[in-house]
């Protein structure tokens, strides 16, 4: 699940990405290849990556928020 996070100070958007580990156990592996991707990448292009957290079960990846909608979807067009 993404969910768009607004700073209230600064109005900044940030997408949080969040996994939950106790429906998908084997996901924590794409998990920490993702953020070790994210980290080598620094490019205008590429969606910056802010951090990742976790609490309990699950983890949660801070990125640069896009508007638009699913690449994805887009691409299948």
């Amino acid at each position: 699940r993404v969910k768009l996070l607004i700073n209230r100070q600064t109005g900044e958007a940030v997408a949080m990405k969040m996994v939950d580990l106790k429906k998908h156990p084997d996901a924590m592996l794409s998990v920490r290849k993702e953020v070790c991707i994210q980290k080598l990448l620094q490019d205008k292009h590429i969606l910056r990556y802010f951090g990742k957290r976790s609490h309990d079960d699950v983890e949660y990846l801070f990125l640069e928020y896009a508007a638009g909608g699913e690449l994805f979807d887009r691409i299948g067009k």
